[in-house]
């Protein structure tokens, strides 16, 4: 991705580049406006605006795409989900499901592809579900094949996964809990996912009354469009506006995936918000 810093109040540029794809629109706590985009060309135009009115500095940085993770269903947990750390659980799944996929098996053990369990989590009714990390070409044959694997005497449907890195002390994204990054380590201060106010999560008198719920990192927003509509749901909520858009930001960084084939996740069109 490309970028562009510069000392400039972060509204007023960006409305600007109205006719400019942007990735991701930040403000430092030193007052400059850092902005990215996908392309060279985008990252020139952009530039070529903004220089008229602030005082703009270009960087490049390259970043490495990650592996697709995907979501298994339906597995028989008593068989793989194992109380121990050993990564047993995991071997036998992986071995379960390449003996009765072999295609896939042909992709994982002869051109050496990415299929990795990374955890086993317990689901409802004896039944558990593994999130893979895969190679795209596997994920494309999943795909091709339904979205389903064979394994032991059934079938598991998969689905993709996207995990967010999030802290649950400040509710921001791009960081986890206790990290250096966030703003209210170690003061005492928390940021509700219910509701906002300022208590532990675990302690919201609200947390199942919807209508109580109010986001805050939409109420906190530069975008008129996601303050007016941070009421009725969680920090965590897929139908949180700022979830969709770090998930989409997250499938631009995963290799294989195109954003345009998750129309569910589509945001606001940033054009046309009004800025207050």
């Amino acid at each position: 991705s490309s970028g562009i810093n510069a000392e400039w109040p972060l509204r007023p540029g960006t409305e600007k580049l109205t006719d400019v794809p942007v990735l991701k629109t930040t403000l430092t706590k030193a007052g400059k406006g850092y902005v990215s985009f996908k392309d060279k060309e985008s990252r020139d135009t952009a530039q070529e605006i903004l220089k008229q009115d602030y005082e703009t500095e270009v960087s490049t940085k390259s970043t490495t795409k990650l592996y697709p993770k995907l979501k298994v269903c339906d597995i028989d947990s008593a068989k793989y989900l194992t109380e121990d750390d050993t990564g047993i659980g995991k071997q036998r799944l992986v071995k379960a499901i390449l003996s009765k996929n072999t295609d896939m098996a042909n992709l994982v053990r002869d051109k050496q592809l990415m299929f990795e369990v990374i955890f086993i989590q317990q689901e409802e009714m004896g039944l558990a579900s593994a999130i893979v990390k895969v190679d795209p070409k596997i994920r494309q044959l999943i795909i091709s094949n339904g979205r389903k694997l064979h394994i032991d005497m059934g079938v598991a449907h998969v689905k993709d996964q996207f995990h967010l890195t999030q802290c649950f002390t400040c509710q921001k994204f791009g960081h986890k809990t206790n990290s250096d990054h966030c703003e209210l380590k170690d003061s005492g201060s928390y940021v509700c996912l219910y509701c906002g106010e300022d208590h532990r999560s675990k302690e919201c008198k609200v947390k199942r009354n919807r209508k109580h719920h109010k986001c805050t990192n939409c109420a906190s927003s530069s975008f008129n469009v996601y303050r007016v509509n941070a009421k009725g749901h969680t920090t965590t909520s897929p139908d949180c506006p700022c979830v969709k858009k770090e998930t989409l930001s997250l499938i631009t960084r995963t290799s294989g995936l195109d954003p345009k084939n998750f129309p569910h996740l589509k945001t606001v069109n940033l054009s046309k918000i009004t800025y207050h």
